[in-house]
């Protein structure tokens, strides 16, 4: 049985884009107007695709393909937790899923922060605010309040 159109659209979603592990994110905007963008994501599965695959010493049942069993992953990641399944058992892979698929969620649903003029302070429609371009300008200007 191969990934559903439904199963993956849910993954991508719930994962906001980006690697669960490095959340690097995985769609590469084109460079020319004429290319279109790159998908560099992939589809891990937690259990195994096939029973000889890594973390397949696990007993499961139920549809390996479905985006419970999924973690979306770049492509650097997919390879590191395929390779070093000990390192990367069963459990640890689901809550990699449910804390990066918490983290997409909280991330997405705050709200921006309102910012307040203090009417005692300076019109900041009059001040003027400059560019801070280093480390070392910032540092200068903290160091100087």
């Amino acid at each position: 049985m191969a990934i559903s159109e439904k199963s993956m659209k849910i993954l991508w979603a719930l994962s906001g884009g980006c690697c669960a592990i490095c959340r690097t994110t995985l769609v590469v905007p084109r460079e020319v107007e004429l290319d279109d963008h790159s998908v560099i994501g992939e589809m891990a599965h937690i259990y195994p695709q096939s029973p000889g695959g890594p973390r397949g010493n696990v007993p499961f049942t139920g549809n390996r393909d479905h985006h419970s069993n999924l973690v979306l992953l770049c492509g650097n990641h997919h390879k590191v937790v395929d390779d070093q399944e000990n390192g990367w058992p069963v459990e640890r892979m689901k809550k990699l899923k449910a804390d990066h698929e918490t983290w997409v969620a909280e991330t997405l649903t705050r709200r921006p922060l309102r910012v307040t003029v203090d009417p005692s302070g300076p019109d900041p429609k009059k001040e003027k605010f400059y560019m801070i371009n280093s480390g070392a300008e910032l540092w200068n200007l903290i160091s100087d309040a």
